[in-house]
């Protein structure tokens, strides 16, 4: 994983949530949810948290898979993160909901508006 040279803006993913009954969410998440991330390391993994913005969807429903994009509240804990990285969606630190793959690192730079 390598260092961004730009300032991060946000991520987009691909997200799949867990059904219900493999321990997901009982409710379908929204723009605006802010749930915690495992974030991969060279050493393990590190808890960060962002905020989800659906894109071309109202809601995502527990075993659905949608585009969505990341942004973090700590954009500084994110900057190893490149395309192609899985990411766990987290309530808590220990109730997996959903993953993630990264499809796209959008810098300040690149960020539209």
């Amino acid at each position: 994983m390598k260092s961004a040279t730009q300032p991060l803006d946000h991520f987009e993913a691909q997200l799949t949530l867990l059904p219900t009954e493999h321990g997901g969410r009982i409710a379908p998440i929204r723009s605006g949810y802010m749930p915690n991330w495992w974030l991969p390391r060279d050493d393990g993994r590190e808890l960060a948290s962002a905020a989800i913005e659906l894109v071309g969807l109202e809601e995502l429903a527990p075993g659905a898979t949608g585009i969505v994009r990341i942004h973090p509240f700590a954009p500084e804990i994110w900057q190893h993160i490149e395309e192609g990285c899985e990411l766990e969606m987290t309530e808590g630190p220990r109730r997996t909901v959903g993953n993630a793959t990264v499809t796209r690192v959008v810098t300040t730079a690149t960020a539209v508006r």
